[in-house]
C-alpha cells in the first residue's frame, strides 16, 4: 500500500510539470499563423486532387469537367499564393537569414561532390533507378548538412571575460562563456577561435597578391559548382522529358541548353561578386599602425591564439571554460571579433559564424623579482659602515 501511494504521489507530482510544459508550448504558439497555415495546406491538397481529376477527365475526353477542375485547382493555388503566403512571410522570424556565415568546402566535401558527379553521369547513361535513388540520397545529405550546421550555430551567444591587470610573460586566467539560447535543441562540435586584428591583416594582404588570380578562379569555380550540381540535374530532367515524351531532338534543344548554361555562369558570377562585396564590407577600416608600446615588434598581437573546442552545448545551457593566456611583450593586444565554426554533422562543409565581440587588452611591462640583497637590506641598517658625515644629532 505504501508503494502504491508513493507511486501515485510521484505521478501527481509529475503531472503539473507536463502541464506546465504543455501550457508554455501553447502560449508560445502563434495560433493565427498556424490556423492560416493549416487552411493553406488544406486548399493546396484540394487543388492537387482537382488537378489529378482534371488529368483523368482529359484522358476520358470530358472537356467540360477537365476545364472546371483545372480552373478550380488554379484558382485555389492562386488564392493561397495571394493571401496565405504573404501573411505567413510577414509573421516569420527571418533573423537567421541575416546571419553572415562563411562557407568552406572540406576535403571530404570535394570527394563527396566528385562522387555525386560520377553517380549522376552513370545514372544518366544507364537509366538505372537505383543510381538515381542513391543520387537523391546524397543530395539530401548535403541539404541536411547545411540545415543542421546552421541550426548548430544559430542562437549561440559568446562572452569573453579578461582580467583587468595583465603583465607580460605572466600567465593569467580568462573565462569563456558560451550560451545556447535555444531552449530544447542542443549544439554539437563548435570550435571557437579569434578573428585577429586589423594590424595583423595588413602584411597578409601584401603576401596574397601573388596568388590572387588563382584564388579568384578557385572561388568562382566553387560558386559554379554549388549552382551547377542542381542545375545539371534540372537540365538532364528537361532533356529527358523533351526527348522521350515530346519527341524533340537534341539538336533542336541546343539553343535552350546554351541559354541555360549562360544563365548558370551568370548566376555563379553574381554569387561570387556578392560574396566579394560582403567581405569588403565586413573588413574594418585599417588606420595607420599604432606607435609606442603597442606597435613594438612584429609578433602576433591577438589575444586568443589557440582555438577552443566545445563538443556539446545543451539547449538553454551555459558552458564556461577557463583559458590560460600569456603575452610575450607589453602593449595593446586586440581581437576585432571571434568566430564559431562547425563541421557538424558529416564534415563536408565548414561553416563559420563571425561574432562582433571586440576586446582590447593592455599588457603592462614585465615584473621582475628583486634580488635577495635588496630584500635583506632593511634588516642590516646600522650594521654597515657609512662613508659620509651624518647630521650630528
Amino acid at each position: 500500500m505504501k508503494k502504491r501511494g508513493a507511486h501515485s504521489a510521484g505521478q501527481a507530482a509529475g503531472e503539473p510539470q507536463w502541464k506546465n510544459l504543455l501550457q508554455d508550448a501553447l502560449a508560445e504558439m502563434d495560433r493565427p499563423g498556424w490556423k492560416k497555415f493549416m487552411l493553406a495546406m488544406v486548399a493546396l491538397v484540394v487543388a492537387f486532387l482537382l488537378a489529378v481529376y482534371s488529368s483523368v477527365f482529359a484522358q476520358q475526353g470530358n472537356v467540360l469537367a477537365t476545364g472546371i477542375c483545372a480552373t478550380l485547382a488554379l484558382g485555389l493555388s492562386g488564392y493561397v499564393a495571394i493571401t496565405a503566403v504573404p501573411y505567413l512571410a510577414r509573421r516569420t522570424r527571418l533573423e537567421w537569414l541575416r546571419v553572415s556565415m562563411d562557407y568552406k568546402l572540406t576535403r571530404e566535401g570535394y570527394v563527396f561532390i566528385a562522387l555525386i558527379f560520377l553517380i549522376a553521369i552513370a545514372g544518366l547513361n544507364t537509366g538505372n533507378n537505383l543510381l538515381f535513388l542513391i543520387l537523391s540520397s546524397m543530395l539530401a545529405a548535403i541539404l541536411m548538412s547545411g540545415i543542421l550546421s546552421l541550426s548548430v550555430l544559430s542562437g549561440v551567444e559568446l562572452e569573453v571575460l579578461l582580467p583587468d591587470h595583465v603583465f607580460a610573460r605572466r600567465p593569467v586566467p580568462a573565462r569563456i562563456h558560451l550560451r545556447n539560447d535555444k531552449k530544447r535543441m542542443p549544439s554539437f562540435s563548435i570550435t571557437m577561435s579569434g578573428a585577429g586584428n586589423s594590424t595583423d591583416r595588413t602584411p597578409k594582404r601584401q603576401t596574397r597578391k601573388k596568388g590572387s588570380l588563382l584564388k579568384q578562379a578557385t572561388k568562382l569555380a566553387l560558386a559554379g559548382l554549388g549552382i551547377g550540381v542542381p542545375a545539371a540535374l534540372i537540365l538532364s530532367v528537361f532533356i529527358l522529358i523533351a526527348t522521350e515524351r515530346y519527341g524533340m531532338s537534341v539538336r533542336s534543344l541546343a539553343p535552350f541548353v546554351l541559354l541555360y548554361l549562360f544563365l548558370i555562369v551568370g548566376a555563379a558570377f553574381a554569387v561570387h561578386r556578392r560574396s566579394q562585396r560582403r567581405n569588403v564590407k565586413r573588413q574594418p577600416s585599417v588606420a595607420g599602425p599604432e606607435r609606442g608600446p603597442a606597435a613594438d615588434g612584429a609578433e602576433d598581437r591577438r589575444i586568443l591564439r589557440e582555438p577552443l573546442y566545445f563538443p556539446f552545448l545543451p539547449g538553454g545551457g551555459i558552458i564556461s571554460r577557463s583559458v590560460e593566456l600569456e603575452f610575450p611583450r607589453r602593449g595593446l593586444y586586440r581581437e576585432d571579433g571571434f568566430s564559431l565554426s562547425t563541421r557538424f554533422p558529416f564534415g563536408f562543409l565548414e561553416k563559420a559564424l563571425r561574432l562582433p565581440v571586440r576586446r582590447d587588452l593592455w599588457v603592462y611591462p614585465t615584473v621582475t623579482p628583486t634580488e635577495e640583497f635588496y630584500e635583506i637590506l632593511p634588516m642590516l641598517s646600522g650594521e654597515i659602515e657609512a662613508y659620509q658625515k651624518g647630521r650630528g644629532h
